[in-house]
This record gives structure tokens, sequence and C-alpha cells, in this order.
């Protein structure tokens, strides 16, 4: 009896936590993965984001890898909503970095703001989820590239 109710309030909690992360607005990045670019010193980081895109007014304009320092390696930027895609996955390639630099690979929704759902790794030992700490580089929403437009008819 103690086991049936054990195992029944962890499977309503695994719910709850569930339906919380499903509420909406929501963004994350779910998978990550990091390949050595053919010359140089950087790295392709290959994402998938899932969001809760609606439209211009509701949706991920960008995705970032940033270093444990804070210090913004790369940003993908994203032209319009991917109601209609979700998952969807983008490529980009970092600055010249060490294959043990430590990432944080995060999603920015407009207009709310980073999401702390994320991933944490490194091209040579991968990514796993984590929760990033919130404030962490909050600055860098407001420098480096970041859209103005919006056009909802590629959505």
């Amino acid at each position: 009896m103690v086991k049936y109710v054990c195992l029944l309030g962890f499977a309503m909690g695994m719910a709850a936590l569930s339906s919380a992360f499903a509420q909406e607005p929501y963004a994350e990045i779910s998978d990550v993965s990091a390949s050595k670019a053919f010359l140089g010193s950087s790295y392709s980081i290959y994402a998938t984001v899932k969001s809760s895109d609606k439209d211009c007014d509701h949706y991920v304009n960008w995705w970032e890898a940033v270093s444990e320092d804070g210090t913004l390696l790369y940003r993908r930027t994203l032209g319009h909503p991917h109601s209609n895609e979700q998952p969807f996955n983008r490529v980009g390639s970092t600055r010249a970095i060490d294959g043990d630099t430590v990432l944080y690979v995060r999603a920015h929704l407009h207009p709310f703001g980073y999401s702390p759902n994320g991933m944490k790794g490194s091209a040579n030992s991968g990514f796993k989820a984590t929760i990033i700490p919130e404030g962490f580089a909050a600055e860098l929403a407001n420098s480096g590239e970041i859209p103005t437009d919006c056009d909802s008819s590629k959505d």
C-alpha cells in the first residue's frame, strides 16, 4: 500500500511538473550537439528549440551559445515564428573555442526574455538539460545582433 501511494504521488508530481513546463509562454532548448568546423577552431552548434510561438508578437527571436563567464559566442537570430514547425532545428558556428569550453545554450522568447530551460556542456563532453540561473548574462539581451523585423508569412 505504501509503495502504491508513493508511486501515485510521484506520478502526480511529474504530471504537474510536465504541465507547468507546457504552460505559455515557454521556450526551451531541448537538444544540442556540436562538431568541429572543417577549417579553423570554431564549432558548429546544432540546437533543437521547442516553444509556444504564435505570431510576431510571441516567438523565439533568437537562440545563443554563451560561455560560463557570460561571453556571447554565437547568436542565431530568427526572423519569423515557428508555430507550424515544432520543435525546430537550427545550426550556427561559434567563435574560435576549445572543444572543452563549457557553453550554455538558451532561447530568447520575444517579448518575454530568456528562458531558463537550456542546455549546458561542451563539444567534447556533450550537452545536458539545465536550468540556467536567473539573470545569467542578462545584459546580452541588449547587445549583439538583435532581430528588428518579423515576417509572419514565413511561418
